[in-house]
Parts: C-alpha cells; sequence; structure tokens
C-alpha cells in the first residue's frame, strides 16, 4: 500500500513527496503507530481531536464514517450536486459529454443527461441556481488553455426519469490576470476545478499548483464571453478541487488536497462580496490518505457529500461528513 500511495502522488504531482508525507505514510502501515483512534458519535462523523484556534480558523482532525461505492461509469467522477433529491455526478478530462443521476445507494446510474456538442476537455465541476444547471469545462492542468467554459442547461429540459440530451448555452471566459500563456504544467496557479452560485452569480475557485492558495472570481449566468478578474484570495495551503454553498446556513464548504491528505474548509456566514469575513473552520482528513477528493455538496439536511475518483489505492466513493459537528452555533451574524 505504501508503494501504491507514493506512486499516486508522484503521478499527481511530477515530485517526491515531502519527508513528512512519507513519515505519515510510514506511520499508517506500522502496527500500534500511535494515532489516536476515533470515538464515534451518533451524527455520522469521527471527531479525532480537540479543535485548535489558529491563524484566525479553527482546526479538527476528523473521519467521516459513512461511504458509498460509485459505479465503475464514473471512475473518474467530479463534480457533485444535490438535486431532485438524488447526487448528480460527472467524469472529468476525457469522459463524455454526459452528467449522471444516480441511485438512492450511490451504487448505480438512473438517468443520464447528454450535452449535445459539447467536448469534455476537461470537466471538472458543477452547480444549480435552482432553475439551470451549470457545468465547467475549465480544468487547466498545463495552464495554456484558451477556450474555458461553463454549460449551462435549464432544468425544465431535464424530465423527472428519462435520459435526454439537450444542447447548452456557452458561457465562455478567460483569466483576466493571467499574463503567462506558456507556463510550466502543475507548476503555475491558473487552474481551476470549482464553481458554486450564489447572489446571483457564479463563483469560481483556482487550484493554484504554485503557491496552494486559491483565488475566488465571479462569472455571469448569461452565455457570452467574459475576462474574469480576481475578487478575493486565500491561503487554502492546499489544491482546491470542489465547492459548494449552502444558502440555507450561508456556509461554503470547499474540498482538496495536501501531500494526497483530504481537507474541507467550510467558510461560517459566508457573503462572496465580503469573502474575508466569517469564522473559518478548517477539517483535515489524514484517515483517507490516498483518496483523491473532487467534488463536494451539501445535503437536504446540512450533511457534506465528498466524491473522490478512482486511484490505485482506493475506488470511486462518495464520503458523509456531519457539517453540524463542527459549525459554530452561536457565530455572530
Amino acid at each position: 500500500m505504501l508503494i501504491a500511495l507514493l506512486l499516486t502522488y508522484m503521478k499527481l504531482h511530477g515530485r517526491i513527496p515531502f519527508p513528512g508525507f512519507l513519515l505519515l505514510l510510514l506511520l499508517m502501515i506500522l502496527p500500534g503507530n500511535g494515532y489516536v483512534y476515533a470515538q464515534h458519535s451518533p451524527t455520522g462523523t469521527s471527531v479525532e481531536s480537540a479543535p485548535q484556534v489558529t491563524q484566525g480558523f479553527t482546526r479538527f482532525e476528523a473521519t467521516p464514517l459513512a461511504s458509498k461505492k460509485l459505479p465503475n461509469a464514473v471512475n473518474e467522477t467530479s463534480g457533485l450536486i444535490w438535486f431532485r433529491g438524488a447526487w448528480w455526478t460527472h467524469n472529468d478530462s476525457g469522459g463524455k459529454p454526459e452528467i449522471y443521476r444516480l441511485s438512492k445507494s450511490g451504487s448505480e446510474i438512473v438517468q443520464t443527461i447528454t450535452l449535445d456538442g459539447a467536448g469534455n476537455h476537461d470537466w471538472e465541476d458543477l452547480t444549480t441556481d435552482g432553475k439551470s444547471l451549470y457545468v465547467g469545462d475549465f480544468g487547466n492542468n498545463g495552464g495554456k488553455r484558451t477556450d474555458l467554459v461553463v454549460y449551462k442547461i435549464d432544468w425544465r429540459e431535464v424530465p423527472e426519469n428519462d435520459n435526454v440530451s439537450i444542447a447548452p448555452e456557452t458561457i465562455r471566459f478567460a483569466w483576466g490576470d493571467q499574463t503567462d500563456m506558456n507556463p510550466k504544467a502543475y507548476k503555475h496557479n491558473f487552474d481551476c476545478e470549482s464553481v458554486f452560485y450564489a447572489n446571483g452569480s457564479l463563483w469560481l475557485l483556482s487550484k493554484n499548483w504554485g503557491n496552494f492558495t486559491t483565488r475566488l472570481y465571479t462569472l455571469s449566468t448569461k452565455p457570452g464571453r467574459y475576462n474574469i478578474l480576481p475578487v478575493y484570495e486565500f491561503d487554502a495551503d492546499l489544491l482546491v478541487t470542489g465547492a459548494d454553498y449552502d444558502t440555507n446556513n450561508k456556509t461554503l464548504a470547499l474540498i482538496g488536497y495536501m501531500n494526497m491528505i483530504p481537507s474541507v474548509w467550510l467558510f461560517q456566514n459566508f457573503n462572496p462580496a465580503h469573502a474575508a469575513d466569517g469564522g473559518r473552520i478548517r477539517i483535515d482528513m489524514t484517515g483517507m490518505a490516498g483518496a483523491q477528493t473532487e467534488g463536494i455538496c451539501f445535503g437536504p439536511d446540512g450533511k457534506l457529500w465528498i466524491s473522490a475518483e478512482k486511484t490505485k489505492v482506493r475506488p470511486q466513493m462518495i464520503y458523509e461528513l456531519n457539517v453540524n459537528t463542527f459549525l459554530r452555533p452561536n457565530l455572530t451574524e
């Protein structure tokens, strides 16, 4: 297992892991490894350490308890939303231009939406405003793409159960702050794998291979061509791969990983127009080492669902994390 994890890391990052990551992997395979094992709570989440308040945020160590294996047809699952009482997902680069509704167990595909005339250069995330569905073809590992696009379809064109083909509208954009269009692959700060809807706009988060921060951009929901500029930058200290915003509890959730260790960021009382405000919580999940987490969404009861694509050490999965375990109920509005 250790060798497989190392190979997975090197494939993703193109370098030998940091010494700290190597030590973590060694500890994982040794008996009596010194970890503080979780006391399972009835909430569906295992909290493994007391919170640490540092650098303006609260930090937890936890492990999702519930997990479901996804169908083999979505072994490169990327985006994830909850809509019409079901999960919807898609594959990333090289996959078909299709969106899949999953069964309640998550083990089967029960409906397929095909986007007519749309390719899948590198689909990375999807979001909805309740009326339209938006799919982001903006994966940019090489940093050279000039064809970034968000596809838009009307939910009224999607039947309740039957498969359907729909010609999408297109929202095309470019990074207005990118000046070098020939960067080194996996060494730049203009990849993107996350989009969410809030306050009448789409919001995109960069995946920064160069410095592990993330920038927040706003994009119109109307078809057209746009140059967009960042409105906020945040030191995520990981590669951000997915996002979702819960309008009910005003919480933004980000998923990502560093050294193949997944983490979730929660921004409580989040307002995109004032992104620096509100409470911040980080949840590290070292027990999921080797999982390539990609998508994240809030379910109907405030729980978070996290999707992970297949790697050499883990199958494609969906995990449940009870966010209410970590939110601060007395945080001032």
